[in-house]
């Protein structure tokens, strides 16, 4: 009869499950530091084209008069708007010379001023 004896040596207390274990954390880490590498990437490519696309409208948009009296079907609406130009000697008489009794606050773009302007129809 014939006998098979198999021996398995340990070296320092290391088994070949244990070093197998730690190749399998460390591809694991790989895998998942690669994978997280490229949504990221991805992700940052399409916020650049959405930024670029938004940009690239707001270009055309300035190129072409469109503003924001102008929308989605192109026709303006700043014929509706009826605000009268006044030269600097009207608006001072119209806000009595500025006085702080016709201010009524402060904006951001400056003082807010009551008028009284006399129109003749």
């Amino acid at each position: 009869m014939l006998k098979i004896v198999t021996k398995i040596l340990f070296i320092a207390g290391k088994s070949p499950t244990t070093k197998n274990s730690k190749n399998g954390n460390h591809v694991v880490k790989i895998v998942i530091v690669t994978i997280g590498t490229c949504v990221g990437l991805i992700t940052l490519l399409i916020l650049l084209y959405v930024k670029r696309k938004n940009m690239r409208q707001l270009k055309r948009s300035i190129t072409h008069g469109t503003g924001p009296q102008e929308r989605n079907n192109g026709e303006t609406k700043m014929d509706e708007i009826d605000l009268p130009l006044l030269d600097f000697t009207t608006l001072a008489i119209a806000t009595n010379n500025f006085s702080d009794a016709n201010k009524l606050g402060q904006g951001g773009f400056g003082s807010v001023y009551k008028v009284q302007l006399i129109t003749l129809d």
